[in-house]
């Protein structure tokens, strides 16, 4: 009997610790964005009210936020550190790929909830269904852009130890418009530089587009998204095969 019991126990204590980090993954980016709308719309617009526009732009970066992205490029740097990255580097599948497929593996439970959450939501803002529709493809979009980013920084510990990953991803969090909306920036010059740089594709631009309810600007958006993710996976490829082929030279 006790064995039984101790089969039960085990299996209890698994589903509980999925149970509560679940909970965790799902509680982590609604908190943070709940903190960013009632800065946003309390304390800057000085409103009684949450606006319309400012809830739909943080919705998109609550749903890129499902991801510890930091997390995702120290995992690849340790693995390149341990020599695990040879393991990696025989697979019959690119490295960029793997790793992001374990990762969003991990997290396609919290991320799936959030998106349920989302749409009632949208649905109340009355939002287009064409929006509504792009608005999980965008997601997608900006998540594969943000592994690919991560993906780089965690394959530069082949060539440095400099760069933090903790560190970046408070420099991401601010180019890719999550804490700073687009429309909030200052200057023009700086929102047209950023435009030119795949980080606001991670977040920002797709939100905008969003929150004005563009459907064409949208699009137009998720073209240049698109087209950054072909960049960014060939340089992420060729960074990866370099660094191999640098380590194997200097046999680390």
């Amino acid at each position: 009997m006790k064995a039984y019991w101790f089969i039960v126990k085990n299996s209890f204590k698994s589903s509980s610790q999925f149970f509560i980090d679940l909970v965790f993954a799902v509680a982590n980016p609604i908190l943070q964005v709940l903190g960013l709308l009632l800065f946003y719309s309390f304390v800057l617009n000085q409103q009684t009210g949450l606006d319309s526009s400012v809830v739909l732009y943080f919705l998109f970066v609550m749903m890129t936020s499902g991801v510890e992205l930091f997390r995702f490029a120290t995992d690849i740097g340790q693995d390149i550190e341990s020599d695990y990255y040879l393991t990696i580097d025989k697979l019959p599948i690119n490295p960029f790929v793997y790793y992001m497929l374990q990762n969003l593996g991990k997290n396609l439970a919290p991320i799936t909830f959030l998106g349920i959450g989302v749409l009632p939501i949208l649905i109340f803002y009355k939002v287009s269904a064409a929006i509504i529709i792009l608005f999980y493809i965008a997601t997608l979009l900006a998540l594969v852009i943000s592994y690919l980013i991560f993906f780089i920084v965690g394959a530069a510990r082949f060539f440095t130890s400099a760069l933090e990953p903790w560190l970046f991803g408070i420099i991401f969090q601010f180019l890719s418009g999550k804490l700073i909306p687009i429309t909030f920036l200052p200057s023009q010059y700086f929102s047209l530089f950023l435009s030119f740089m795949p980080f606001i594709y991670a977040s920002g631009a797709y939100a905008t587009y969003i929150s004005e309810g563009n459907l064409t600007g949208l699009l137009f958006g998720m073209g240049i998204g698109t087209l950054w993710c072909g960049i960014l996976f060939v340089f992420a490829t060729f960074l990866w095969n370099k660094g191999v082929s640098r380590y194997q030279e200097l046999g680390e």
